[in-house]
């Protein structure tokens, strides 16, 4: 009896030659893996850690070269529609890997794909838009030529396709699970030389964590016996790629704030200048301004961002009504059920553009809600998380809003197809609209916010904005993208602000303003904001986004000086 599966050598040679071809156009087109061996050589190669080294990278090498060698042999051998099957598969994993080393110059992380899932549907369309390389139709065009050769035509044979797809998902996982468990750091990070078994390693990683990971669960805390109703309002603003340094109340030389430069003259607004974020990309920063986590507490930082009380957990404690407000997705970023039951309303993008308007107008019906809730009640801690100036920029303002021409109305969001002027121009357009119109809108009269509201603003990131020719806009390594506002309206009293801030003080001054007692506190913060002097002031740092569980410095990024 024949086995439904037998070696084709034919087949096999050309599976062996197609991939040889791919391994050689890839390492000439991405420059990860370049770099990597250029650097290995620094290494001495009789030092043993040099060895540990060499094996594990080409073992890697090999385990996802032979992947893509099975996956090409088992495609040619299969029949029917099946071929469709791995034509489509192949291609996807292509542009979507190539588009990651065209951006960042690196391949695709489960953590990536698992902060797409938290886009909204606009933004999965601008994205797609905005970074999707071109470059992958070549592989994908050469491999589909592979499969139309010219040759005898196969008979259909649905048994022996599925047995090929069978037999391929199994070596798949084998591979996956060996890489995931001899090598971790490899696996999630350095050790994949082709595009599809990188994209392998992203959705079985995504895979293994989803099935394998249990959420830590967060620390309790304490409500002090003398709480009684809270007398004010809190409402903390995140703002979205928002850089400190294109704001006129920070010195720029447009008049990009003209409404909140204009408060800072009549002494009701409180500014920090520029401040340091806590990472690059906004799901770290989130989490880290939740939790009052700093980039000084490198050792086991994801453990504690999880386990961590979040800023919600204190504000109930306070007996305070807690609102978070979104401006990009209907989901409280990177929270759990546990997370979730601390908020009492949570509103969204379904919620402040169900109709689907322009996305400029998400942030302007936020500011008016929050201005409702604090003109009739007190003892309300709002977050609001806002769209803000989030790629492409031309989205966040009308054309006609338009203060600085020309100015760009296509999805790019770098200098690839704009010149420089028009790309500035854009971006500083978007600012003036989007951030001023957000103020203007959340308060009639800055001099006696109602109810005693005291209101903390701060971006996220700041961004790159091409400066050094990247194509990406933020989650790298530049100081540009840690350039963050911070500033303060509604504060009675007269705070220091020559003290150097960063974004681990936001969260012991919301409980500074809460009068959570700081003898009852679950950690050591950071100093307030309303305590913090000029002399307190030292080095600041920020984190370069997470990229994988690993060793350290691969699971918690890296730790980059700011001043």
């Amino acid at each position: 009896m024949k086995l439904p599966v037998q070696i084709d050598r034919k087949n096999l040679t050309f599976a062996a030659l197609f991939v040889l071809l791919i391994l050689l156009f890839e390492s000439l087109v991405f420059k990860t893996y370049r770099n990597l061996l250029f650097k290995s050589f620094e290494f001495n190669l009789f030092q043993s850690n040099s060895i540990k080294f060499y094996s594990v990278f080409f073992f890697g090498y090999t385990v996802a070269g032979t992947l893509l060698l099975i996956f090409i042999y088992f495609s040619l051998v299969s029949t029917g529609i099946f071929k469709t099957f791995y034509f489509l598969l192949f291609t996807f994993a292509n542009f979507y890997e190539y588009s990651y080393q065209n951006l960042y110059g690196r391949f695709s992380t489960a953590q990536d794909l698992s902060l797409a899932f938290l886009t909204t549907p606009t933004q999965k369309v601008d994205a797609l838009f905005s970074y999707l390389s071109l470059t992958a139709l070549i592989p994908s065009l050469a491999y589909l030529i592979l499969l139309l050769r010219i040759r005898k035509k196969q008979k259909f044979n649905f048994k022996k396709s599925i047995v090929v797809l069978t037999v391929f998902i199994c070596f798949c996982t084998v591979f996956n699970l060996t890489m995931w468990l001899v090598a971790p750091r490899y696996y999630f990070y350095e050790a994949w030389n082709n595009s599809f078994g990188a994209a392998s390693r992203t959705f079985y990683e995504f895979a293994f964590t989803k099935v394998f990971y249990s959420p830590t669960k967060r620390e309790a805390v304490e409500k002090p016996n003398s709480s009684n109703l809270p007398l004010n309002n809190i409402v903390l603003v995140l703002d979205e790629s928002v850089r400190g340094d294109h704001l006129s109340l920070n010195g720029y030389g447009r008049p990009t704030t003209p409404f909140l430069d204009d408060l800072a003259k009549r002494n009701l607004l409180q500014n920090w200048g520029i401040a340091a974020s806590a990472s690059t990309r906004s799901f770290e920063s989130f989490q880290y301004v939740m939790t009052g986590v700093s980039p000084d507490e490198t050792a086991d930082i994801q453990q504690k961002v999880r386990q961590m009380p979040t800023i919600f957990q204190y504000a109930k404690a306070m007996n305070y009504r807690t609102y978070y407000f979104d401006g990009q997705s209907n989901d409280f970023w990177g929270g759990d059920s546990a997370d979730l039951a601390t908020i009492d309303v949570l509103l969204g993008t379904k919620y402040f553009n169900s109709l689907q308007e322009p996305e400029w107008e998400t942030d302007f019906k936020i500011a008016a809600k929050v201005k409702e809730i604090i003109n009739t009640s007190t003892g309300n801690f709002i977050l609001v998380f806002k769209h803000g100036n989030h790629t492409p920029y031309n989205k966040n303002f009308p054309t006609e809003a338009a203060v600085w021409l020309p100015t760009s109305a296509t999805f790019a969001h770098n200098l690839l197809n704009l010149d420089r002027e028009t790309f500035i121009n854009t971006y500083d357009n978007a600012i003036r609209y989007n951030l001023d119109g957000f103020f203007q809108i959340m308060a009639t009269d800055y001099s006696q916010l109602p109810n005693n509201t005291v209101i903390l603003y701060s971006s996220d990131h700041g961004q790159t904005l091409s400066e050094d020719g990247e194509l990406y806009s933020h989650g790298g390594e530049s100081r540009r993208e840690a350039i963050v506002p911070l500033f303060m309206l509604g504060l009675n009293t007269k705070a220091d602000t020559d003290f150097k801030a960063m974004h681990a003080n936001i969260f012991p001054t919301l409980l500074d303003l809460m009068n959570y007692p700081e003898e009852m506190r679950k950690h050591k913060y950071a100093i307030s904001l309303l305590k913090a002097k000029t002399t307190d002031s030292k080095e600041r740092y920020f984190m370069t986004p997470n990229v994988g569980p690993g060793e350290k410095t691969i699971e918690t990024g890296a730790k980059i000086k700011f001043d």
